[in-house]
Parts: structure tokens; C-alpha cells; sequence
């Protein structure tokens, strides 16, 4: 009986290190996708993407990663914010 509850617990611990390294492959998309808006000056996509990455972040309970990322939302939302209230 513990080696079945030992087998249950190895496989959940191989499934969250599945996901994790799922969500970390998707921040890296969506990174790069970040990285494409803001050269191209698309504020709005920008703070779209800032704010996939940081819940890419999230998923993968990476708190340190997520905070910079939220900073970078804020950030990058207030500025497209203002370009939409200034009708750029």
C-alpha cells in the first residue's frame, strides 16, 4: 500500500514538473511576442503580451519572475492607456 501511495505521489511531482516546464515554454513565446510588439512600437499589443507572460509566470509559481513581469504590465498598460486617450 505505501509503495502504490509513493508511485501516486512521484507521478503527481513528474505532472507539476511537466506543466511547470510547460508554462516556462510558453512565457518564452510569449516573450518573444512581447519583444516583437514593443520594436514595433504596438503599445496596446505590448501590454497584452505583458500580461500573457506574467500569467505564464504565475502558472508556474514563479513569484519573482511574475512581480518583474506585473511591473513590466503596469507599466506598459499605462502608456497605452495614455496613447489611447491622446487618440495615438
Amino acid at each position: 500500500m505505501v509503495h502504490a501511495q509513493e508511485e501516486t505521489q512521484q507521478e503527481d511531482q513528474d505532472s507539476s514538473a511537466s506543466m511547470k516546464h510547460l508554462y516556462y515554454l510558453n512565457a518564452a513565446d510569449d516573450v518573444d511576442r512581447y519583444n516583437i510588439a514593443k520594436r514595433n512600437g504596438q503599445l496596446r499589443d505590448a501590454c497584452t503580451q505583458a500580461t500573457q507572460v506574467a500569467g505564464d509566470y504565475l502558472g508556474a509559481k514563479d513569484e519573482s519572475k511574475y512581480r518583474t513581469w506585473k511591473a513590466v504590465e503596469k507599466s506598459d498598460c499605462e502608456a497605452a492607456d495614455a496613447a489611447d486617450r491622446s487618440g495615438r
